[in-house]
């Protein structure tokens, strides 16, 4: 398979399971959100998606996963890596990325409401987002190794 091939497939690939992880998170979210009481939940859970932090977090995920598969389809098909490694590194970057962007925009919202937030919560906001980068770090290394899994057999099959 050529290498423009390999990394579009690659890039449409982690694009296509990024919308299926977000689908399922959102739909975590607006069940947890919604305690009992659909339709407030549903209002108040579309309140908080539809802010412009949400909107460039999402265009930096998808662009994120979608470069990173780009480059994954690459390193299997040029450099002949295994998947397990290429799965486990590039699902170490982009946990970093997304907790770097998810962190940046807790922050910057935070910031906009109450600029004595960071300075009072400091300890309590850095717990959560090492917890929330743990969460992220493991969903995304199985992520990515089964991600890197099908690119290979696909790849090494043609």
């Amino acid at each position: 398979m050529s290498t423009q091939i390999s990394s579009k497939y690659g890039g449409r690939l982690l694009v296509k399971i990024g919308v299926l992880l977000l689908a399922i998170s959102e739909l975590i979210f607006l069940l947890g959100e919604s305690q009992g009481d659909l339709a407030n939940g549903l209002l108040f859970f579309l309140d908080a998606q539809l802010n412009v932090y949400f909107l460039v977090f999402l265009i930096l995920y998808f662009s994120t996963l979608y470069l990173l598969g780009w480059k994954a389809g690459q390193v299997i098909a040029v450099d002949r890596k295994k998947h397990i490694s290429v799965g486990v590194i590039f699902g170490v970057i982009s946990s970093i990325l997304i907790t770097t962007y998810f962190s940046g925009s807790i922050f910057l919202l935070n910031n906009s409401i109450d600029p004595e937030y960071n300075k009072r919560n400091q300890h309590e906001t850095i717990r959560i987002l090492i917890q929330n980068f743990i969460i992220i770090l493991i969903c995304m290394v199985i992520v990515w190794m089964w991600a890197t899994n099908r690119m290979a057999r696909k790849i090494h099959k043609l």
